[in-house]
């Protein structure tokens, strides 16, 4: 007599309380070399850590969204420096009021084994938060905050979501994803090719301003993970710039610039995303080529010292 086939267990769920106990010890315990190795073997995270608290002691992490598949976990959330951000920078610089955002949203990816991280991946569009300073979805803020107490040391749910078992939509979902990127890549990104895969304006609005400056522009999948309705990539870029792109004329240089986005998926389409792609070291790269007349752009020495310890 033959068994019915139990249903395969996903690891997703205690991959999250780990990740969740990992906040709650950083958030109430500390940032030392002891805990951080404690929880994690990875150099990358270590460091991340250790440098935001060298600047930002006290520094809060408040999760925003996780979302797990097999032994990978992408969080996005909120960075609160709090308000010994300014009295801790470097003393060349005391006095001068910083202009920064006070929370600062990012996407992180974990991979993990044996209860502990061992490979991150982290991205933040600071550049754009801080030039937007407070600028953040107050949907957001206020989930940020609300999910801040839901990060206790039992690891318990997130979001009275407990990530159980495989959502039969999830092979549905990353097929979209990979449809849309094959069918965006290496071509010109026009509203009726978007509006096949996506009803969300936001990324459209950000295909464009990017496209903008890259027409083109290809986005390579390095990592999917998928859970229920969300579908998170982590990618990078391939392009050229051949037009103007924040306030740069065209350089022609081709680069590659990584990035990760969430995407929520809603009766076929992307019906909404949240993205982050490093945009400073994009501009910084771009600045760089050879010596042309510029348009004026703001230069802000105390953004840019922000950016530069990010």
């Amino acid at each position: 007599m033959t068994r019915p086939a139990m249903p395969q267990q996903d690891a997703g769920a205690g991959n999250k309380a780990v990740i969740l106990r990992f906040i709650d010890a950083l958030n109430n315990e500390g940032k030392t070399d002891e805990i951080l190795e404690r929880l994690t073997s990875s150099p990358a995270l270590k460091n991340k850590a250790a440098s935001y608290e060298a600047r930002y002691p006290g520094f809060q992490i408040s999760p925003v969204d996780l979302v797990a598949e097999r032994d990978l976990v992408a969080i996005r959330f909120f960075t609160d420096f709090g308000t010994t951000a300014v009295a801790s920078r470097p003393t060349e610089e005391a006095g001068r009021d910083e202009a920064r955002p006070e929370r600062v949203e990012a996407i992180a990816i974990c991979r993990l084994a044996g209860g502990r991280v061992t490979e991150f991946w982290y991205e933040s569009d600071v550049l754009g938060q801080v030039i937007a300073v407070g600028g953040q979805h107050p949907t957001d803020a206020h989930r940020a905050r609300a999910n801040r107490s839901k990060t206790d040391r039992a690891g318990n749910s997130f979001d009275g979501h407990d990530g159980a078992g495989i959502n039969e939509d999830r092979e549905a979902n990353r097929s979209l994803i990979l449809r849309y990127l094959s069918a965006l890549n290496n071509q010109e990104k026009t509203l009726e090719l978007i509006e096949r895969f996506a009803s969300d304006p936001v990324l459209a609005g950000r295909i464009f301003a990017f496209e903008s400056g890259f027409p083109g522009y290809s986005l390579l999948a390095d990592e999917i993970i998928a859970e229920g309705d969300k579908v998170v990539v982590r990618f990078h870029t391939t392009q050229r710039h051949t037009r103007e792109y924040m306030g740069i004329p065209a350089t022609g240089k081709g680069f590659s610039i990584s990035g990760i986005i969430i995407c929520r998926i809603e009766k076929g389409l992307i019906a909404e995303s949240w993205l982050q792609a490093d945009t400073w070291a994009l501009t910084q790269e771009l600045e760089e080529g050879p010596a042309r007349e510029k348009k004026s752009k703001p230069q802000c020495p105390e953004w840019r010292s922000f950016l530069a310890d990010l």
